[in-house]
C-alpha cells in the first residue's frame, strides 16, 4: 500500500514541472498587435474601442499590456513602442465616443516603406481607394518621415 502511494506521489511530482511550464507559457503569450488588428488590411476591425462608461479598452492587446491612453478626445490614443509586421509603432488610436470610428496605427517609417512592407504581407492590399473597405496610408503631418495607417468606416 505504501509503495502505491509513493508511486502516485512520484508521478504527480514528475508532472508538476510540466504544469508550471504551461502556466508560464500561457502567461507569456500576450496578444500581439498583428493579432489584435487582424482584418485591418480590409478595414474589417470589430470590437476594439475604449468603453466610455468603464474607461476600459475592449481589445485583448490593450488588456494584456495593461495600457492606459496617453491622450483621449473622440479617440483614445495609446503611446506604445511595439512592432506591426516588422514596422515600428509609436501610437495606436481606437474609437472612444461619438461617431468617431477610426482605428489607426502610427508608424515611425515613411509611407513608402510602410506600403512596401504591408504589400509584402498582404498581396491584394488596396490602399487609399474610395472603397469603404480600403485602409488609408498617409504621411503623419505631425511627425516628418512617419506614417499613419488607418481605417475609418465613415470617411468618404
Amino acid at each position: 500500500m505504501l509503495n502505491i502511494r509513493t508511486s502516485q506521489a512520484m508521478q504527480r511530482f514528475k508532472r508538476a514541472p510540466l504544469l508550471i511550464a504551461l502556466l508560464v507559457l500561457s502567461a507569456c503569450s500576450q496578444m500581439t498587435l498583428e493579432e489584435q488588428f487582424t482584418g485591418i488590411e480590409t478595414c474589417n476591425i470589430h470590437n476594439i474601442f475604449l468603453d466610455p462608461v468603464t474607461n476600459k479598452p475592449s481589445g485583448q492587446y490593450f488588456i494584456d499590456k495593461k495600457l492606459e491612453p496617453c491622450r483621449v478626445d473622440e479617440a483614445a490614443f495609446y503611446c506604445v513602442n511595439d512592432k506591426f509586421y516588422g514596422l515600428t509603432v509609436s501610437q495606436i488610436a481606437i474609437p472612444y465616443k461619438g461617431p468617431f470610428s477610426v482605428h489607426a496605427i502610427y508608424l515611425k517609417e515613411s509611407p513608402v516603406v510602410v506600403e512596401a512592407a504591408l504589400r509584402e504581407r498582404f498581396k491584394d492590399l488596396k490602399i487609399n481607394q474610395s472603397e469603404g473597405n480600403a485602409p488609408i496610408l498617409i504621411a503623419d503631418p505631425k511627425q516628418q518621415g512617419s506614417s499613419i495607417f488607418y481605417c475609418d468606416e465613415y470617411s468618404e
